[in-house]
């Protein structure tokens, strides 16, 4: 053996649990362990220490998986709430927690597309947009490059929701024109 003592509770009961078990096995051993010959005993004892090296490698194993569940970190999302308990009366407090990584490794994901879209779309020359007419007769550019401070003297930001900025920078007899070319 080791000589490695596992230091828990747990494992001291793990341990008597396993020499019990292991007294009941060798009582019913119909064998004489002093009658094995000099080859038997070789194998068995080879035999005893793989399955001690199995079992180290197996605990160390469940070690590493614990570790991780230990250090484990997820995205959540509380939403609690007073109330009255239904038998007495008394207040209390009901929290629903729900795990949102899935939805935080999204945003991360779209992020990091955006990321790269700015960087790619920095090197086109011009101006790429996406120009919306709303079924009010209202226009406004819900994407554009940053290139639109060059041309129109505002950021994407200003027009995403609102016209009027580029609309401004165009001479009134040919917004029609422009519009319609868009």
């Amino acid at each position: 053996m080791t000589g490695k003592k596992i230091a828990s509770p747990q494992g001291d009961a793990l341990r008597r649990r396993a020499e019990d078990i292991a007294r009941e096995k060798a009582a019913r051993m119909p064998e004489n362990v002093e009658a094995l010959s000099p080859e038997e005993t070789r194998r068995m004892l080879h035999e005893l220490r793989v399955h001690q090296i199995e079992l180290e490698m197996q605990n160390e194993e469940l070690r590493r998986a614990q570790a991780e569940l230990d250090g484990a970190q997820f995205w959540a999302h509380i939403k609690a709430a007073a109330a009255q308990d239904g038998e007495s009366d008394a207040p209390v407090c009901r929290a629903v927690m729900s795990d949102i990584t899935e939805r935080k490794q999204a945003e991360e994901a779209l992020r990091e597309r955006d990321i790269q879209l700015k960087k790619l779309t920095s090197w086109v020359p011009g101006m790429i947009y996406q120009f919306t007419k709303r079924p009010d007769g209202t226009y406004c550019v819900p994407f554009t490059t940053e290139s639109i401070k060059d041309i129109f003297g505002c950021s994407p930001q200003d027009v995403r929701e609102d016209f009027s900025p580029i609309a401004r920078t165009i001479f009134p007899e040919d917004f029609d024109k422009v519009v319609g070319s868009i």
